[in-house]
């Protein structure tokens, strides 16, 4: 059984897309943002695409916002496997290039 999540590099402003496939026709790719799932209005409403959900190769895409700095995608793989049950997870989290930090006790001298 094969299962891999691939992400790319990207900054802000640009969108993130992360890939999940696996390589047995009894098992399916579902993906879930931050604990909710991505097919869950909350998580469509805002801007992020699934593709693909519930089959063997899907895709999801992010929008390079500040919102969605340090979000934990999960790609999940379950079905059925020579006749027994298969569940396996891979997860990442969304970093967003650019994004600048916030600065504290700053001493000005002149």
């Amino acid at each position: 059984m094969h299962f891999v999540l691939t992400t790319l590099l990207f900054t802000l402003a640009q969108v993130a897309v992360y890939y999940c496939s696996v390589n047995h026709i009894g098992v399916s790719v579902l993906w879930i943002v931050n604990d909710t799932s991505s097919t869950d209005s909350s998580i469509t409403e805002k801007g992020i695409v699934t593709h693909g959900a519930a089959e063997m190769d899907s895709n999801i895409s992010i929008p390079g916002v500040p919102e969605f700095n340090n979000t934990i995608i999960f790609c999940i793989a379950s079905g059925t496997v020579n006749e027994g049950s298969f569940f396996d997870t891979k997860n990442a989290t969304l970093l967003i290039q650019g994004l600048l930090s916030n600065v504290g006790d700053l001493i000005c001298t002149t």
